[in-house]
C-alpha cells in the first residue's frame, strides 16, 4: 500500500512539471483555450475574424467576448482559432472607442461605442433612520433616513425607492439592516431588545386627593399600569404596591411616592389645616392655539385653591395636575386638577398639513415649514450655523418658513381625489438674489408635467431685510380622481418659502366661484383735506379688488361702499366695503383749535373754556354736593378758576401756527403745599415733556390759597400746522386761573428783548450770618427775565452790602440791568456756644476774652491752684468785665452759678456791681466769701445767678465787677 502511493506521488509530480507545455494559463480574467498541437510553429498575427455579439455599450459596462472569433496566423502558414486571449476588464468609459485584444504577444481591435450613462457606483447612509432602536415584534421603520448614491460622474444623489431585507418583525437576533439600490448594498447597525416593564403609570387617581392635616393616605379607586418598552401597557396587582405616604399626612405633604417593583411614580395631593373647597383660574395661560405636536405652555397660568376657612392659596405647576403635554389635532380642552378639583381651559390645536385631500371645494393651505425635507439638501453654513431649514420670517404665515436649502434639493406635496378636480396652486416667497426668472430658478411640475408658474418680481432693501413675501400664482391644473404629486426642485435659485395655496375650483360637477381676498388704493382721491361738515368725495379714487385666483380688478363706484357721508373733526379716515373687505382711506379734517396762533403778542384764554372730558371729579367734592370744576373766585382773573378735579385729570390743548413760531406756554397756577410745579404737574407738547421755571406752590401773606404763580414753558420754534399741549395732574392737583401763549416770533416778525424783572431762583447756600461776616452769594441762582418771555441766569449783577454784617441787616438787594430783586437774610450776634437741650455748660474763668477786664497792680492773671475747676483761677481783677454770649433752640429757664473766692471775708455784691441777663440786672444769693481753716485766697464758693426764663434766641450773661475776686468758673444750668 505504501508503495503504491509513492508511485502515484512521483507520476502527479511529473505531471505537474511537464504542464507548462501543455497549456497556457491567461493572466487573471483571460480566457482559455486549448493548447494548439502544433507546438513547433510561432504565432505570427492574429485578427478579429468575427465581431463579438455586443458592439455597443454604457459607461461602466465591462467588455462581453461573446460571440467574437480570434484566429491566429502561425509562422509556418496555417491559421487557427485561439480562444486563451487577453482583454482589459476595467469598466468602459464613454472616450473608449476600441478594446485590444492579446494572444502571445500579437494584438488586435475591436471597434465599440460606448455612451455615457448616469449610474449608481456605491451607495451610503447619510442620515440615519429615526428610530434605530427596537422592541421585539416591532417592524424596521426606514423614516428619517437618507439614503445617498453616488454617481458616475462624481455627484451624489438623494435616492427614495431603495430597498431593504428585514420586512418580517424583529428579532433580539436582528442586529443589521441590509439597504439595496440597484444591486448596490449597504447596511445600518439597529438594536433589538425584548419586552420589558420600563415604568408605571396612574392610570386611575384614587378617589380622595385632598385631606386635612392628621389624615392618612387612602389608595381606594387607584389603577396602576406598568408601561412596557413596546409601547402596551398592563394593570398590576394593587397588592403588590407600596406607597412612601402610610402615617397621617402634615402640611408639607404634597404628593405621594407610588412603587411596583423597581419603579415609581407620583401622585399630587392636597393637605390643609381647612377643608379645600375647590379651585378658580385667576389668569388662564396665554397661548391657547397649538399645532399637533406642539408641548402645552403654561406660560401666564395662574390657580387658587380655595379654602372652607375663607383662605386660598396660589398652586404651583408642580402642585397641579396638568392632563395634557405633547398636543394631538383632537385635543381642545387642558384639564387642570389639584386636591379632587378640576377646571379647564379651552384650546386649538390645528393639523399639520403636508397633503392635499379634495373632498369638496376648498382652499388648502400647506405651511412650508410642515414640509418633509428628506430630498432637500442645507446649505453648508447653515449647518456650520447649527441652523435647520426652519427660520422665523418676519410676517411669516404661522410666523415660521423654509430657507437655506441647495439647488437640487426637492420639496414634494402629495394630491388626493376621489373625483376629477382642478386646482389652483399658488405661492409667498421672498428673496435677496434678484432679476431671475422664477422658472429659470425654480421647477414646479405635477406628476413630473412642468408647470410654468407666473413671473414673479421679489425686492431686497440690503442687511437683513429677508422677508419681502410676494404671493404669485405657480398654475391652474385638471387632474383625474386618484394619487397625484406636486413637485418643487431648485435648479439654480433657492428663495425663502412661506407656504403653498391649494384652490380647488372644481370637484366632480361642482365649480367653486373666486371670492375676494383684499383691497388696496390704486389712486387715491384728488381731496383728502376737509373741514367739519364737508362730505367725503370719492372722485379721482380707483379701488382694486384683489381675488383668490390672484386676479385683480379695479371696481366701479357703484360696486362698493363708503361708510362717511358729513364728516366730523374726529373723522381720520372713510373705510370702503366691497365683498366683506374693508379700506381705510386716510383724510384730514379741520379741528376745532383751543386756540390759534396768527401773529406776535400773547393769547390769554381762561381755564374755565378747558375740555373737561379727561378730568376726575374729587370724591370729597362731590360728596359735599359740588358738580362743577369751575369756582367763581374774585382772586381770579376773569372772575373764575378751576378746581375739585383729583390727581390723575388730564387736560387736552389742540392749537394752531400759521406760520413757523417761537412761543412760550404758561400755566398761572396755585396751591398751598410748598410743592414745586413740575413735581406735580407733567406738560407734554406734541407728547414730548417740556419743564418750566419751576416756581415754589405756596400760600402768600394775603392768600392763603390763591398765590398765582407762573409756570412758564419754552416750546422753542415750532412749525407751522397742528400742536397739542397735554396738562396731567399726576402728583398734585393745583387751581388753574388761565393759561396763555407768548408768540416772540411769527414767521419772519420778532418782538423785543427787554428787562422786565429779576428773580433768585435758587438762594444761596447760606442765608444765617454771625456780626462781622460778610454775605457769601456761592450757590445763589439769578435769573432776569425779558419782554419776549425768555429768561436766562445772570452772573454780573450787584450787591449793595459787601461789607460787614451788623444785627440790623436784614436783607441783600441785587440789581442787574436797572432792575433789583431783594433776598432776606438773618444776621445774629456771635455766641461762645450753643444750647439745643437742657444740660450745665461749664466756662472756665482761665479761658476768657479777658481784655474787657481792668487789673491791679499786678494785672490780671491765671493761678494754678488745686482748689479750682480745671486747676486753675483767674486773679487781681479790680474792674471791668466778663460776659458770654449764647443761644438756646428753644424756650428754658437759666441759673449761672458762679465760683469765686476772696481772702477778706467780705459779700459778692462788695465785688461784683450787677450780673445781667440781656442787659437786664438779675437776682443771685449775696453769699458772704473768707478765708477758712488756712485756705486764705482759693476757698471757693458758688453763687447761683437766677436768669429766669429766656425764649429761644441769642442771650448775653455779663458779670461787672468792682473788686478783686479770685474767679474760678461760670456753671450754665439750662432747664425746661
Amino acid at each position: 500500500m505504501k508503495r503504491f502511493k509513492k508511485v502515484a506521488l512521483t507520476l502527479l509530480s511529473s505531471a505537474l512539471m511537464a504542464a507548462p507545455l501543455l497549456s497556457s494559463c491567461s493572466p487573471e480574467g483571460e480566457k482559455q483555450s486549448d493548447q494548439s498541437s502544433q507546438v513547433n510553429a510561432t504565432v505570427k498575427s492574429i485578427a478579429i475574424t468575427k465581431l463579438p455579439t455586443k458592439v455597443n455599450y454604457e459607461s461602466g459596462d465591462v467588455f462581453d467576448p461573446t460571440g467574437m472569433v480570434v484566429t491566429a496566423t502561425m509562422s509556418d502558414g496555417t491559421t487557427k482559432e485561439v480562444k486563451d486571449y487577453s482583454y482589459s476588464k476595467v469598466p468602459l468609459q464613454a472616450s473608449d472607442k476600441k478594446v485590444k485584444i492579446t494572444y502571445k504577444g500579437r494584438t488586435a481591435y475591436v471597434e465599440i461605442s460606448v455612451e455615457f450613462v448616469l449610474k449608481a457606483t456605491a451607495i451610503s447612509i447619510e442620515e440615519l433612520p429615526t428610530k434605530t432602536n427596537y422592541v421585539a415584534g416591532e417592524r424596521f421603520d426606514p423614516t428619517g433616513m437618507k439614503v445617498v448614491a453616488m454617481m458616475n460622474d462624481s455627484t451624489k444623489q438623494v435616492v427614495t425607492d431603495y430597498d431593504y431585507d428585514k420586512k418580517e418583525p424583529l428579532t433580539v437576533k436582528d442586529t443589521l439592516v441590509t439597504i439595496t439600490y440597484q444591486n448596490l448594498k449597504t447596511s445600518i447597525v439597529i438594536s433589538v431588545e425584548e419586552v420589558n416593564e420600563v415604568g408605571i403609570e396612574i392610570t386611575t387617581k384614587p378617589n380622595k386627593l385632598a385631606y386635612l392635616v392628621g389624615e392618612k393616605f387612602d389608595k381606594t379607586g387607584m389603577v396602576v399600569s406598568a408601561k412596557k418598552n413596546d409601547g402596551t401597557t398592563a394593570e398590576v396587582d394593587m397588592s403588590k404596591v407600596t406607597f412612601d405616604k402610610n402615617e397621617a399626612l402634615t402640611i408639607n405633604d404634597t404628593k405621594v411616592k407610588v412603587m411596583y417593583k423597581t419603579f415609581s411614580a407620583t401622585i399630587k395631593l392636597s393637605v390643609s389645616t381647612s377643608k379645600l373647597t375647590g379651585i378658580a383660574i385667576e389668569k388662564e395661560f396665554t397661548k391657547k392655539i397649538y399645532w399637533q405636536g406642539e408641548h402645552l405652555d403654561l406660560s401666564g397660568l395662574s390657580v387658587l385653591a380655595n379654602y372652607e376657612d375663607g383662605t386660598n392659596k396660589k398652586l404651583s405647576v408642580e402642585e397641579m395636575d396638568i392632563d395634557k403635554d405633547v398636543l394631538k389635532k383632537e385635543d381642545d380642552k387642558v384639564t387642570i386638577s389639584f386636591g379632587g378639583f378640576k377646571q379647564e381651559i379651552a384650546i386649538t390645536v390645528k393639523e399639520k398639513v403636508t397633503s392635499v385631500v379634495v373632498d369638496s371645494i376648498k382652499t388648502v393651505r400647506v405651511e412650508a415649514e410642515h414640509l418633509d425635507t428628506s430630498k432637500a439638501a442645507l446649505r453648508e453654513d447653515f449647518i456650520a450655523a447649527g441652523r435647520t431649514f426652519i427660520e422665523n420670517g418676519n410676517d411669516a404665515s404661522n410666523g415660521q418658513n423654509i430657507c437655506g436649502y441647495n439647488p437640487g434639493s426637492i420639496f414634494e406635496i402629495s394630491l388626493s381625489s376621489d373625483k376629477d378636480f382642478e386646482v389652483l396652486i399658488t405661492a409667498r416667497m421672498s428673496d435677496t438674489n434678484l432679476g431671475y426668472e422664477i422658472n429659470s430658478g425654480l421647477e414646479f411640475s405635477v406628476d413630473d408635467k412642468v408647470i410654468k408658474a407666473d413671473n414673479v418680481e421679489f425686492k431686497y432693501n440690503g442687511g437683513n431685510d429677508y422677508w419681502h413675501w410676494v404671493s404669485f400664482k405657480i398654475g391652474k391644473v385638471a387632474l383625474t380622481q386618484g394619487n397625484h404629486l406636486f413637485k418643487i426642485k431648485s435648479i439654480n435659485q433657492r428663495p425663502n418659502i412661506d407656504y403653498f395655496d391649494f384652490k380647488v375650483t372644481k370637484y366632480g360637477e361642482e365649480t367653486g366661484a373666486t371670492k375676494c381676498t383684499g383691497l388696496s388704493l390704486k389712486t387715491a382721491p384728488t381731496k383728502l383735506q376737509y373741514t367739519a361738515g364737508e362730505s367725503f368725495d370719492p372722485t379721482g379714487m380707483q379701488i382694486e379688488a384683489t381675488f383668490d385666483d390672484l386676479t385683480t380688478k379695479v371696481l366701479e363706484p357703484t360696486e362698493y361702499t363708503i361708510d362717511k357721508t358729513v364728516l366730523t373733526a374726529d373723522d381720520t379716515k372713510v373705510t370702503v366695503t366691497y365683498e366683506g373687505m374693508t379700506l381705510d382711506i386716510a383724510i384730514q379734517v379741520g379741528k376745532k383749535y383751543f386756540a390759534k396762533i396768527d401773529g406776535l403778542g400773547e393769547k390769554k384764554v381762561e381755564a374755565e373754556s378747558l375740555d373737561f372730558s379727561g378730568c376726575l371729579f374729587r370724591d370729597d367734592m362731590a360728596a359735599a354736593g359740588f358738580t362743577s370744576y369751575i369756582v367763581d373766585n374774585g382772586e381770579a382773573s376773569g372772575g373764575k378758576s378751576i378746581e375739585r378735579y383729583k390727581e390723575g385729570s388730564k387736560f387736552s390743548l389742540d392749537f394752531l401756527t400759521g406760520e413757523t413760531s417761537k412761543v412760550k406756554f404758561s400755566i398761572f397756577a396755585s396751591e398751598c403745599n410748598n410743592q414745586k410745579f413740575d413735581d406735580m404737574v407733567t406738560v407734554k407738547v406734541d407728547n414730548k415733556v417740556v419743564k418750566s421755571n419751576n416756581p415754589t406752590m405756596s400760600s402768600s401773606a394775603t392768600s392763603q390759597y390763591y398765590n398765582w404763580q407762573e409756570a412758564i414753558f419754552d416750546l422753542g420754534e415750532l412749525a407751522n400746522g397742528d400742536h397739542n399741549i397735554t396738562i396731567e395732574m399726576t402728583n398734585g392737583r393745583p387751581n388753574l386761573d388761565y393759561v396763555s401763549f407768548y408768540t416772540s416770533k411769527y414767521g419772519t416778525e420778532e418782538v423785543g428783548h427787554t428787562l422786565e424783572s429779576l428773580k433768585i431762583a435758587t438762594n444761596p447756600t447760606k442765608m444765617e450770618y454771625i456780626v462781622g461776616e460778610t454775605f457769601d452769594k456761592t450757590g445763589m441762582v439769578v435769573e432776569a427775565y425779558y419782554s419776549d418771555k425768555t429768561h436766562e441766569t445772570v452772573t454780573d449783577y450787584t450787591i449793595d452790602k459787601t461789607g460787614a454784617l451788623t444785627l440790623e441787616d436784614t436783607s441783600i438787594v441785587i440789581g442787574f440791568g436797572g432792575k433789583t430783586v431783594t433776598l432776606t437774610i438773618k444776621v445774629k450776634a456771635a455766641v461762645d456756644f450753643l444750647v439745643d437741650e437742657p444740660k450745665t455748660v461749664i466756662k472756665e474763668a482761665e479761658d476768657a476774652d479777658w481784655s474787657t477786664l481792668n487789673g491791679d497792680a499786678a494785672g490780671v492773671q491765671a493761678e494754678s491752684n488745686e482748689h479750682s475747676s480745671g486747676g486753675k483761677s483767674i486773679g487781681h481783677i479790680a474792674g471791668g468785665y466778663l460776659q458770654y454770649t449764647f443761644e438756646t433752640s428753644e424756650e428754658m429757664s437759666l441759673v449761672v452759678t458762679v465760683v469765686l473766692a476772696k481772702y477778706e471775708p467780705v459779700k459778692v455784691s462788695e465785688l461784683v456791681s450787677s450780673f445781667q441777663i440781656d442787659g437786664k440786672d438779675a437776682t443771685f444769693d449775696d453769699i458772704t466769701l473768707g478765708r477758712v481753716d488756712g485756705n486764705d485766697y482759693f476757698n471757693m464758693k458758688e453763687c447761683a445767678v437766677t436768669c429766669g426764663k429766656l425764649s429761644a434766641g441769642v442771650h448775653t450773661f455779663k458779670t461787672n465787677f468792682k473788686g478783686g475776686p479770685n474767679l474760678d468758673c461760670f456753671k450754665f444750668t439750662f432747664t425746661k
